[in-house]
């Protein structure tokens, strides 16, 4: 957006391409047949759907969730355009998932606090990318462990397991982690999330309310 020789979609994703281009083959001089991968992120995303980006033979492509578990391409402040982040049938991979359990974009940051939605919602997200083929990598953003426990396990028994029983994985969860008081703390976690609220008319578009005011203020 800065510089006006790259003024259109077309020389955007020629010069990304080129770039790629370049990296890869320094790579090639050192290491034979390496294994790449590139983040299918926020522009990206539109440019690769579009047909513009030319990848090296290989390379995982590594699709993004928005931030907040929903497999669309992230808002980039008001640009919130929520191309899907997914590949087409016809595009072969290897693909793979970056996935966030936590996110901080100054927005609606979940950074302290567990993810603000469900284990039914990413049991449907990450089943379906996982049904997609999208399985030869997976990176998982945390940021910092302790908050985010729960949804980790959940992340962890989804790549070994695909979908998993998401009432069976709380009471399994509470007994393993809060053994003295299991039946409270599945309350609790069910609680947390009743307690969510709906900022926005997507389905992913949800968190604290304390949160919210704080970024809203």
């Amino acid at each position: 957006m800065d510089d006006p020789t790259f003024d259109t979609d077309e020389k955007r994703g020629a010069l990304i391409s080129k770039i790629m281009s370049d990296q890869y083959e320094l790579i090639a001089q050192y290491q034979k047949d390496p294994i790449c991968c590139v983040n299918l992120y926020g522009e990206i995303t539109e440019l690769y759907k579009k047909g513009l980006l030319e990848l090296p033979p290989g390379v995982i492509k590594i699709w993004i969730d928005s931030g907040y578990g929903k497999m669309v391409s992230r808002r980039q402040g008001n640009l919130n355009p929520r191309i899907p982040s997914i590949p087409e049938q016809h595009d072969l991979g290897p693909h793979g998932i970056y996935y966030h359990v936590t996110f901080y974009d100054l927005q609606a940051s979940n950074h302290l606090t567990m993810l603000p939605n469900t284990t039914a919602f990413v049991n449907s997200e990450l089943g379906e990318a996982f049904d997609s083929q999208m399985c030869e990598f997976l990176i998982v953003n945390c940021g910092n462990i302790r908050p985010h426990i729960y949804f980790l396990d959940f992340v962890s028994r989804m790549w070994n397991k695909d979908r998993v029983d998401r009432g069976a994985f709380l009471d399994e969860f509470a007994t393993r982690y809060y053994p003295a008081y299991s039946d409270e703390m599945s309350r609790n976690i069910n609680d947390y999330f009743d307690a969510i609220i709906q900022y926005g008319l997507a389905d992913d578009e949800r968190a604290w309310g304390a949160i919210l005011s704080f970024y809203n203020s």
